[in-house]
């Protein structure tokens, strides 16, 4: 029992010892240094409605979804049509104004059929 007890305890340093190695080598020094210095902002502060409507056209160019349409391929014959997906400006608006949260979680989206079915 004596020596079971003996080689967990090894076993326990020598795996705390690798830990500590590991934590403290350079890549993940340098990551979590970057890491704390970097700053994200979650939220905008709140702006006036000229501005928010910039901000959230500017939001619509990189979250619109264009619909794509369906199409028979030789290969995987029938492949279905998407739904694309826009932002509903006036909609965003009123919500965050409703909510405070100047955010891109905040945008309403409305979805847009594909424009045409294979025949």
């Amino acid at each position: 029992m004596k020596l079971h007890t003996s080689r967990m305890a090894v076993f326990a340093v020598v795996w705390g010892i690798l830990l500590l190695m590991l934590v403290n080598t350079r890549p993940v020094d340098q990551y979590v240094s970057v890491v704390k210095e970097e700053e994200i902002p979650i939220a905008y502060p709140a702006a006036g409605e000229d501005d928010l409507r910039g901000q959230i056209e500017e939001w619509k160019k990189q979250y619109d979804l264009p619909p794509v349409d369906a199409k028979v391929d030789r290969i995987w014959k029938a492949v279905p049509g998407y739904n694309g997906r826009h932002v509903d400006v006036e909609a965003s608006i009123r919500r965050i104004k409703e909510s405070g949260l100047v955010a891109p979680e905040q945008l309403v989206y409305k979805e847009t059929p594909p424009s045409r079915f294979p025949r």
